[in-house]
């Protein structure tokens, strides 16, 4: 009985749910939700370049020049150029509802370039359709028909060329059409990239290779033909799409199984970072956090550009004299209000002063250290930290530079990062400084990232300065990434950190997209991911100011209204809920779409479940919780609702069954 009235609840919300349409900032549909479920695709704006070599697309990491992305209702617009291409576009995207959207492209050449083609394209998976079939249309005529199942390649790399206005993917579960405004030349590929979506690390600029380590096949692209050939200077090109998807949704049930005879590491809390940057707007953010939110470590600037520009000069006299820049002292200030709450501090630094700078080593991106300076450069950080202890109460848990792999803005080689690690961690210990170094710190959570903490690993005479080891979110962040930084940080028996957590560290050039529900779900996402693989001692937040905010309001975001939590707030604060000092238990979902994570106080039985599911609403049925447990009250955090306790559910010999909300975080917690 219990079973068939988690059915016909399944079914009674599956009636009142609608589609959402994934707009990104950067002018592609990621895909478009039926009843909660991805319908997984994405469109672009391409570029090839004329041997077919390879091409730029419309991609969240174009750093280059200004782009817009505006939100009015159901209205996405965002415009900018091609990446290294004199080609600019403006997209006007509207979400028509019932998973159709309509797409106005305008492009446009402000100098001559050389290409095979600009074109749209829709990028679908292999795997929903290798055994399905693509349809050609002229308006409602049928001029064409593949069977994607064992059709071939010709040798230029298509599988068909025709002249067309609509095109439709269909399978056994899935339909899919693209119209465009005018018949045009379309075709279809199925290349791989070089470096393909799933590494997180989407640089717009591809290039076409014959394989992948990880996909046995590769998606197949769809291009529909906007300038053929070369783009003549000032040459303008508008052609609007109408994209239209169906698909059967997914509800089988699904299972999430604890593994509490395995307890793993410590987690702490949730965490924030602390880089003033704007002081008419941070100490409102700031305080709001601090009181609404359970902070367990704060990450400040040492500004070390700022604290020792001459080299010549003594930074702690100059700084005693009230010399030093004003947002100097005011990092420091901010250092001690957090050591006040008993928050644990590390320090990182960002750009080095020009003494400390090896001028003839010139590093792709950043700087290097001059290795002939490092008593110096020790020198002078070893004072920066001490002063802050003395004069402000503050001793630094942890320092680091802060992403040393990409050179933002200090670049170490692995070699280099445990030379440093050594003679700061001995220069430190020498003065009586029980700072520790944070390994890696790195800006991506990659396994090629990972690859600079090794060294350092492997010499067991740094081991003593090490206090922790450190990985952003922005890049990477899959399975097999993460399972390496697990790795690491087991190798020394150090605690994993997550120092600078977020989704795009490109999002500042856009920030609307912040206050996107699939932005906002995606960040959690990670976080549970991570959580569940590394069992990290800190998430951290980038950051708890105004800089990247998780409230709205008072001007943040062009808001006027009052200072208020985002979605994104309510993420931080219930995985904050997480008890302090619980271990984290290995967790496994039966599903891809439903992630998950666990942690239990032992000694208090207190317990927290958290699953974020990136599909459907199905049933759940969660096993093996320890037998002390005999309910569990659920919170959820979505689009409309902010950790809100839904409903208590009932523990019977160790297993708990509920209906898990679609696109939505949900925790669950017995205390």
């Amino acid at each position: 009985m219990k079973r068939i009235f988690l059915i016909i609840v399944v079914i009674c919300m599956a009636l009142m749910s609608h589609g959402q349409v994934i707009f990104t900032p950067w002018a592609n549909v990621k895909s478009i939700l039926v009843n909660g479920q991805e319908m997984k695709f994405e469109t672009s704006l391409r570029s090839v370049n004329a041997d077919w070599k390879g091409y730029v697309k419309t991609e969240k990491y174009n750093w280059e020049g200004k782009q817009t992305y505006t939100v009015a209702g159901k209205t996405h617009t965002a415009s900018h150029f091609l990446l290294g291409t004199p080609l600019n576009f403006n997209a006007k995207m509207t979400d028509l509802n019932q998973g159709k959207v309509r797409i106005e492209m305008d492009v446009n050449a402000s100098e001559a370039y050389k290409q095979a083609g600009t074109y749209y394209c829709m990028e679908v998976p292999e795997a929903d359709f290798d055994k399905g079939s693509i349809l050609f249309y002229n308006d409602n005529k049928l001029v064409g028909k593949l069977n994607l199942n064992g059709t071939n390649k010709a040798k230029d790399g298509e599988f068909i060329r025709l002249k067309a206005n609509r095109i439709v993917w269909k399978s056994d579960k899935k339909e899919y059409s693209l119209a465009s405004s005018e018949k045009t030349t379309v075709f279809l590929r199925q290349d791989f990239d070089g470096n393909p979506a799933y590494k997180n690390d989407p640089w717009p600029q591809q290039t076409f290779v014959s394989s992948d380590p990880f996909l046995k096949k590769a998606n197949y692209q769809v291009y529909f033909t906007m300038i053929n050939g070369n783009a003549s200077k000032g040459l303008n090109k508008k052609m609007s799409f109408e994209l239209n998807v169906k698909g059967e949704v997914d509800r089988s049930p699904a299972t999430i199984t604890l593994d509490t005879k395995n307890l793993g590491r410590k987690w702490d809390g949730i965490s924030g970072n602390y880089r003033n940057q704007f002081p008419d707007k941070d100490p409102m953010v700031i305080d709001y956090c601090l009181d609404s939110l359970r902070v367990t470590w704060g990450r400040i600037s040492m500004w070390w550009e700022n604290w020792q520009p001459d080299e010549s000069v003594n930074p702690t006299e100059q700084a005693r004299a009230g010399k030093l820049p004003t947002h100097v002292y005011e990092q420091m200030q901010l250092a001690q209000k957090l050591q006040k709450r008993n928050i644990p501090i590390i320090v990182s630094v960002w750009a080095a002063p020009d003494w400390a700078v090896d001028k003839n080593n010139k590093a792709k991106k950043g700087v290097h250290l001059d290795q002939a300076k490092m008593n110096q450069i020790c020198e002078s950080i070893a004072q920066y930290l001490l002063y802050l202890k003395q004069e402000y109460g503050v001793e630094a848990s942890l320092f680091s530079f802060n992403e040393p792999d990409c050179g933002v803005e200090v670049f170490q080689t692995p070699e280099e990062h445990a030379i440093f690690n050594k003679a700061i961690g001995s220069y430190l210990k020498s003065k009586g400084i029980a700072t520790k170094m944070l390994l890696g710190d790195t800006g991506h959570g990659t396994a090629l990232a990972n690859q600079i903490v090794w060294p350092s690993i492997n010499d067991k005479d740094i081991h003593q300065y090490i206090g922790a080891i450190a990985l952003h979110t922005y890049h990477g962040c899959n399975e097999s990434d993460l399972k390496e930084w697990s790795r690491a940080a087991k190798a020394i028996n150090v605690p994993l950190m997550v120092t600078e957590g977020g989704e795009n560290s490109a999002a500042h050039r856009y920030p609307l997209v912040f206050l996107q529900p699939w932005f906002q779900l995606d960040e959690i996402d990670t976080y549970i991911r991570i959580c569940n693989t590394c069992q990290p001692i800190t998430v951290m937040e980038w950051q708890l100011t105004s800089d990247y905010s998780v409230l709205t309001g008072a001007g943040l975001y062009g808001d006027n209204g009052p200072l208020r939590p985002t979605q994104r707030f309510w993420n931080l604060k219930q995985l904050g809920a997480t008890p302090y000092g619980a271990f984290w238990i290995p967790a496994t979902s039966s599903r891809s779409d439903i992630s998950c994570a666990a942690a239990g106080d032992i000694a208090n039985s207190k317990y927290a479940l958290h699953l974020v599911n990136n599909g459907a609403q199905r049933e759940v049925t969660i096993e093996a919780i320890p037998s002390t447990v005999k309910y569990l009250n659920m919170y959820i955090t979505d689009a409309t609702r902010g950790m809100k306790k839904v409903k208590t559910v009932a523990v019977t010999d160790g297993k708990a069954t509920f209906i898990l909300e679609s696109q939505a975080y949900t925790s669950l917690f017995n205390d």
